[in-house]
Order: structure tokens, then C-alpha cells, then sequence
């Protein structure tokens, strides 16, 4: 989608998220990479299963895993809801 803004920009300045931080989400986010390496190689956690219990798409995953994008906060208490389930 193309910014409809005259100088070209899109809606936030680069590194500014959407959404806020409400899960200190940096911490979550190296506690969810480290989850999903280390039961992946098990087959017991995927990505996709994550993504279907939070109720998001895997691609939204995806860019949180590499900090293009930040879920929304509800989203966020339903991941560390999740990895605590797993755990």
C-alpha cells in the first residue's frame, strides 16, 4: 500500500510501532525465538500452531520474529499466555 502523504512517508517514522509495548515485548520476543528453535527440532511447537492458538496469521508471526512488526497488546498477553501454557 502507497502512502497517500505528500512527502512519501508512510503512517509511522521508521522504527515507531503500531501498537504498544504492554509485555515488555523485546524480552518476549528472545523467550519465543528460543521456544520455538528449541521444540522445533522435537516437532512439538511450530510457528503455525503458535499462530492458530492466538488466533493470528503465520506471516504475522513472521514479522514479529523479525522485529518488522509488534501484535497488538491483547495479542501480546496471548502469546506469553501461550509460551507459559507450553512451558
Amino acid at each position: 500500500m502507497k502512502s497517500k502523504r505528500e512527502d512519501g512517508r508512510g503512517h509511522y517514522p521508521p522504527g515507531q510501532h503500531r501498537h504498544a509495548d504492554v509485555t515488555r515485548w523485546s524480552a518476549v520476543l528472545i523467550r519465543l525465538r528460543r521456544l520455538l528453535e528449541t521444540r522445533r527440532e522435537h516437532g512439538a511447537v511450530s510457528r503455525r500452531a503458535m499462530a492458530a492458538a492466538v488466533g493470528v496469521s503465520e506471516g504475522a508471526v513472521r514479522k514479529w520474529l523479525s522485529g518488522s512488526s509488534r501484535p497488538a497488546e491483547e495479542t501480546q498477553r496471548a502469546v506469553v499466555q501461550w509460551m507459559n501454557d507450553m512451558s
